[in-house]
């Protein structure tokens, strides 16, 4: 991590527990999947990270690095905007995923791998994850597939 540089601070280097991200690029599918978020919060449990030396090098190739962490040091998520689905994110989406509501991430990579990603967006005004406003139940997109056929 850029504050923690040489032998001597080694251990207790850990980025631990939910922290909070800007989403800087708004025209991300971060973005989206996040319903149009500023700001997310998500767990971390990590010691690596992006180091901000490779920043531009990486973005002139192609990457791009659509959130940071609220002082914009640290790259959160990035994506391949050429790629139907490119995303890369820091913290683990897995910590906040529950059985009935998937982290938006997954959920975007699951519509996104039954092909019915940029359908979905179009239905819910580029929005992913939209909350019903009649119930307190959130909105849940059931993904049908059809048996396959010869």
């Amino acid at each position: 991590m850029v504050e923690f540089k040489g032998e001597e601070t080694k251990g207790g280097t850990m980025r631990l527990g939910l922290k909070q991200s800007k989403i800087v690029d708004k025209e991300s599918l971060t973005y989206k999947a996040y319903d149009e978020a500023a700001h997310i919060f998500e767990r971390h449990r990590h010691r690596f990270e992006i180091n901000p030396q490779y920043v531009p090098l990486l973005e002139a190739v192609g990457l791009s690095f659509v959130a940071k962490d609220v002082d914009s040091v640290r790259m959160e998520i990035c994506e391949i905007k050429k790629l139907d689905f490119f995303v890369g994110v820091q913290f683990h989406p897995e910590f906040t995923s529950r059985p009935f509501k998937a982290n938006p991430i997954f959920l975007a990579f699951i519509l996104s791998s039954k092909r019915k990603l940029k359908e979905h967006l179009k239905q819910f005004n580029n929005k992913l994850c939209s909350v019903n406003s009649k119930s307190s139940f959130p909105f849940f997109v059931y993904i049908t597939s059809k048996p396959a056929t010869k």
